[in-house]
Formats: structure tokens, C-alpha cells, sequence
């Protein structure tokens, strides 16, 4: 063992050794040089694929083949360049090499065996173009159409106690215009804006809200919309409303109990003065005797037409009754 070790260590040292590995170096590199620059050598490489002029106002939809597989044949230092440089795309275009389905106006399909010599010159022209895998390249186009969709807000709000909204929510602009692939409008009937929380909300609003895009394909002419909510200090009142008597039997006089009912409303401190038992309109229609002759207690039916305030409670929803010859 220690005259192997001797011996290599004797051989590092020599000159001559050095010489000889140089010379084996060099006789290397000549000999790939030599392989590398003979033609035939076969290999498979993946191309990515840029889709270019496509047809005006129309757009390519789905997930499109992104890269395309040449089984190529040429010079070994071609076939070194490929593997170094095989991310610049090879170029298809659309509008001329694409051909319509028979079946469907949107699908288009390529056929890229048809075009091995144009490829061949995308790639240098020295290369021989042996396969092309897949054979067919489906592509979606969708003309690109302007419509006007109705915009709907996703606000969620939570009022301080003793607060309400005065009046529903405005948004600004209620509708935009949405430019995009035909297929992908045709299916959208509304837009919703982002969701936002308003938390213990005491005042009016006005805040900015992001619509949600469903597609990038899509453009809108404006990105976000106003939000408006006019909220109000909230006060409820009890108030005495007197029972009004209809359609009672001819021939007869009605007493009713109790002829006046307690409602309860709800209403903003700055309409309160607008708040009179005026305002409510309470009846027991006797025509309910026609339909159920032996009913004991007649229906109360309480409504208003003050848009003010709103009734939240009655006392009573019956009333006994009883009749009595004139």
C-alpha cells in the first residue's frame, strides 16, 4: 500500500505526468467537438408556444396548450442550444393557421404538422422537424361584446344600540359596463362587490367597496362603486288607535272589545312629530261573518301608509264582538 501511495505521489510531482493528462484533456475536447458538430442525432424537446394575431375583437378563453413537443433531428451543438434556449417560444398564429370548427363558431384547432417548415424556421432552418406531439391544438375564441350589468354591494353592518337604517342602502353607479368573451357575459346576470364589515355604525356612511372580478378577461369602466347608508337614532312609541267598524250586518249595530288597541312603532327622533294615531289605520271587518258565520272574535287588521315609521306590535289581534237589532 505505502508504494501505491509512493508511487501516485511520485507521478503528481513529475512533469511528464501533467504533459500526458494535458494532452488527453485536449484530445477530449476535440473529440466532442468533432461528435457535437455531426449531424443525426435525434432528440425530444419541449417548445412553449406564443398565440399571436389573433382575430380582432375576438379572445382566446380556458386553459390553452401552454408547450408543444418537436422531435427534432440535427447537429449535436444544435441540439445543445435547444436544451439552453428551449423558453423562447415558438410563434403560432392564429388568424392565419387556425380553422373553425365545424360543430362550434368558438373552438378553433390547429394542426401543427401542417406547418413543420415554417417551424423549422422558427427554430434555425437547420433542424429537421421529425414529430410533433400533440397533433391537434384546441383554442376557445370568444368575441369580446360591451354589456350593462347591475352592480349588488356584500355589506354586512351591525348598529350601535338604538340605531337603524333610515332608509335602504344607495349604490353609485347601480350598473357598469363590462367588456369581455361573449361566453363568459352571457352568463353573468349581476356583480357583487368585495365583502366589508361595518361594525357599530352610529352615523351615515359613505365608503368605496371593490367589485369582484370573476375573470381577468373581463373589464370594467369603473373599479370600485359608492356605498351610502343613512342611519338614524331610533325611538319606539305606544300609541292608542281606535278600532274602525266595517261592513257590519244590515240591520244590526255592532259593539266591539276592545275598540282600541296599544301599537307599538318604531320611528327616527327626526320624523317623531309625523307619529299620530291619525297616521295607523286599525279595522274589524264584519264581512269575515260571510265566510265563518260562527266565528267568536273578528280579526283586527292594522296597516298605515306613512312610510315614517314602521309597526313592530298591536295589543290585540282579535276583538270579541256583538250584535244587536236596531
Amino acid at each position: 500500500m505505502n508504494n501505491v501511495v509512493q508511487f501516485i505521489a511520485d507521478n503528481l510531482k513529475s512533469k511528464d505526468f501533467w504533459v500526458k493528462v494535458l494532452f488527453i484533456v485536449i484530445a477530449a475536447v476535440f473529440w466532442l467537438l468533432i461528435k457535437l458538430s455531426s449531424s443525426g442525432y435525434v432528440t425530444s424537446v419541449e417548445y412553449p408556444v406564443m398565440y399571436e394575431n389573433i382575430p380582432q375583437n375576438k379572445v382566446i378563453l380556458g386553459n390553452v396548450t401552454q408547450k408543444i413537443s418537436l422531435r427534432i433531428s440535427s447537429y449535436g451543438f444544435k441540439l445543445l442550444g435547444y436544451e439552453l434556449n428551449k423558453e423562447i417560444p415558438l410563434r403560432l398564429d392564429v388568424k392565419r393557421q387556425a380553422r373553425k370548427s365545424a360543430n362550434d363558431d368558438n373552438i378553433y384547432y390547429w394542426l401543427p404538422n401542417l406547418y413543420t417548415e415554417e417551424l423549422e424556421e422558427q427554430l434555425d432552418g437547420q433542424t429537421s422537424l421529425l414529430r410533433i406531439e400533440p397533433d391537434t391544438v384546441f383554442l376557445v375564441l370568444s368575441d369580446i361584446v360591451k354589456k350593462h350589468i347591475p352592480v349588488k354591494s356584500n355589506v354586512k353592518v351591525s348598529f350601535k344600540k338604538g340605531y337603524e337604517p333610515y332608509a335602504n342602502p344607495v349604490i353609485t353607479p347601480d350598473k357598469i359596463i363590462v367588456s369581455g368573451p361573449k361566453l363568459y357575459l352571457d352568463t353573468i346576470d349581476v356583480l357583487y362587490t368585495k365583502p366589508k364589515n361595518l361594525i357599530d355604525v352610529s352615523k351615515n356612511i359613505t365608503t368605496q367597496l371593490m367589485l369582484k372580478k370573476k375573470s381577468d378577461d373581463l373589464v370594467f369602466d369603473t373599479q370600485q362603486i359608492t356605498y351610502s347608508l343613512e342611519v338614524a337614532k331610533i325611538t319606539e312609541e305606544i300609541l292608542e288607535v281606535p278600532v274602525r267598524i266595517t261592513n257590519v250586518p244590515i240591520g244590526y249595530n255592532a259593539n266591539i272589545i276592545p275598540a282600541a288597541i296599544d301599537v307599538s312603532c318604531k320611528i327616527a327622533l327626526k320624523d317623531f312629530d309625523n307619529l299620530t294615531p291619525h297616521a295607523i289605520d286599525a279595522v274589524c271587518d264584519f264581512s269575515q261573518l260571510q265566510q265563518f258565520p260562527n266565528r267568536k272574535k273578528l280579526e283586527i287588521k292594522v296597516s298605515t301608509e306613512n312610510k315614517d315609521f314602521k309597526i313592530v306590535n298591536v295589543s290585540h289581534n282579535y276583538v270579541d264582538y256583538l250584535l244587536f237589532k236596531k
